[in-house]
C-alpha cells in the first residue's frame, strides 16, 4: 500500500479474484459436516447409552475421552443433532429436549456454568450473570426447566478445566432430589484430552454420575485423507488443490499424533498461502511452507489441551532449558517435576510414567531426546519451540499459576 492518504474503502479493500478459497467457514472449528467420517463405532456406543429413550427411560451421563483432534466434539454435535432429529421424527418425548455446550475452559466454576446453561436456554433471560449465591443459580435452574418444560442434555467440554466438580453431582441428582417435573432429566456429557479425569473426582461424584466411557483413537492417514477430502469439495473451487498435496496433509497430520484438526489447520493456512501469492493451485510444496509456518503455532496450542500431569512434565523442561539456555536431560526434568508437583499438592507420577510421556513428546515434535553419554543414564531433553513461549502457554492452566514465577535452582 502506498503512503497516500486514505479516504475510502475500495483503497484499503481491494478487490481479489480469489482462485481457490470459497468458503473459508467449511475450515472452521464452527462447522458441522453433513457426514461423520470415520467415527461409526463411537457413535454406536452413544446412540446405546441413549437407547433408553426410546422407551421412555432416562439416557446415561457420558464420559468421551481422547487426544485432541481426535473428533470428541464434532461427533457429540453430530450425534445430539441427529438425537433430536429423530426424537421429533418419533414423538418418543411428550415434551422438548434441549441440549447445551459449555465451554469449561471458559467456565470453570459452578455459576458460571450454570449461568451459560440458563443463558442458552434463554438467551433473554433478566438473571444476572454474578453476583448471587450458587443456591441462586440452582434454583433459578430447576424453575427454567419446569417453565419451559424441558428435559436437558449439557455438554462439558474440557470438563477436566471444571475447578469444582459440585454441579457434576448436582446435576446428577437433580430428578432424584425431585427438582425436576416428573419424567424429565438432565444429561451429562463430559469431554475431555484427561484421561484420567474420571479418577480424580470425588466417591460421591463418581458414584452419582456413573459416567459411562467412550474413547477416542487417534484417526488413521485414511481416515484424515477423506475428512479433508471431503471439506475440500465444499472449501475449494474444482481444481484448487492437488491431490497428492491433500494425501501429503494427511500423512503429516496422522505421522503426528492423528489430529484431524490439524490437518484442516494445515490444508486452510497452506490455501491461504496460495491465494496470498497469486497462485491458483495448492501443490505438494505449499503443505510444506504452510507446515514450517504453522508447526510451532501448533505444537503450543496442542499444549494447552494436554492433561494436568503432561503440562507440569513440560513445565518442568521449560524452566530448565530457559535457565540453562540450552538442553537439559531426563533425570533433572522428572526430579523438578517432582517438586513442582508438590509445590501444588499433586501427587507426583512415577518415573516410568514421566519417561513414557518425554517418549510421547518427542514423538508430537514438542522436544528432541537422545540418550545421555554411557555412564550418566537418561536421555538429553531439547525443546523444539520456544521455552519462554512454552512456559507462557502451560502457565495460562489456573493450576499452574502458581509456578509461573517459580526459578529453578540447583539443577544445572
Amino acid at each position: 500500500m502506498s503512503d497516500e492518504p486514505l479516504s475510502s474503502f475500495e483503497q484499503m479493500f481491494k478487490k481479489k479474484n480469489h482462485k481457490i478459497i470459497k468458503d473459508a467457514y467449511v475450515l472452521s472449528l464452527d462447522y458441522l459436516p453433513k457426514a461423520l467420517i470415520g467415527r461409526n463405532d463411537e457413535v454406536d456406543k452413544l446412540v446405546e447409552m441413549f437407547s433408553p429413550l426410546e422407551f421412555r427411560g432416562y439416557p446415561a451421563n457420558c464420559f468421551i475421552y481422547g487426544k485432541s483432534g481426535s473428533g470428541k466434539t464434532v461427533t457429540i454435535r453430530f450425534f445430539m443433532t441427529k438425537l433430536l432429529e429423530m426424537l421429533e421424527a418419533r414423538k418418543l418425548l411428550d415434551h422438548p429436549l434441549r441440549c447445551v455446550y459449555v465451554s469449561c475452559k471458559a467456565h470453570r466454576n459452578s455459576n458460571a456454568v450454570l449461568y451459560e446453561i440458563i443463558s442458552q436456554i434463554d438467551p433473554l433471560t433478566t438473571i444476572p450473570r454474578k453476583g448471587y449465591s450458587l443456591d441462586y443459580y440452582y434454583a433459578a435452574l430447576w424453575e427454567m426447566i419446569k417453565e419451559k418444560n424441558i428435559s436437558l442434555v449439557v455438554v462439558l467440554d474440557e470438563i477436566d478445566q471444571l475447578k469444582q466438580n459440585d454441579v457434576l453431582y448436582m446435576l446428577s441428582r437433580a430428578g432424584e432430589s425431585k427438582l425436576l417435573p416428573t419424567r424429565h432429566f438432565i444429561t451429562t456429557v463430559g469431554v475431555s484430552n484427561d484421561l484420567l479425569f474420571r479418577e480424580q473426582l470425588d466417591s460421591r461424584t463418581k458414584s452419582s454420575m456413573e459416567f459411562k466411557d467412550v474413547k477416542f483413537d487417534p484417526y488413521g492417514v485414511e481416515q484424515i485423507k477423506q475428512i479433508l477430502c471431503d471439506r475440500v469439495k465444499s472449501a475449494f473451487y474444482d481444481g484448487a488443490i492437488d491431490d497428492d498435496a491433500v494425501s501429503l496433509c494427511a500423512a503429516i497430520s496422522a505421522r503426528v499424533h492423528g489430529d484431524a484438526r490439524q490437518a484442516i489447520d494445515l490444508l486452510k493456512s497452506a490455501a491461504t498461502y496460495a491465494e496470498k501469492n497469486g497462485l491458483s493451485r495448492i501443490l505438494p510444496e505449499h503443505i510444506d511452507k504452510a507446515f514450517e509456518i504453522l508447526e510451532e503455532d501448533t505444537v503450543l496450542s496442542f499444549v494447552d489441551t494436554l492433561p494436568l500431569h503432561d503440562k507440569i512434565v513440560l513445565l518442568a523442561a521449560a524452566k530448565l532449558s530457559d535457565t540453562t539456555k540450552g538442553a537439559t536431560d531426563s533425570v533433572k526434568v522428572t526430579s523438578l517435576y517432582n517438586k513442582l508437583c508438590v509445590m501444588i499438592s499433586e501427587r507426583p507420577q512415577a518415573r516410568s510414567t514421566i519417561s513414557n510421556k518425554l517418549r510421547e513428546f518427542a514423538t508430537m515434535n514438542i522436544i528432541k531426546d537422545t540418550p545421555v553419554k554411557r555412564g550418566k543414564g537418561g536421555r538429553t531433553v531439547q525443546l523444539n519451540v520456544s521455552p519462554s513461549a512454552l512456559e507462557a502457554i502451560l502457565c495460562k492452566d489456573f493450576s499452574l499459576e502458581d509456578l509461573c514465577e517459580y526459578k529453578p535452582i540447583g539443577y544445572y
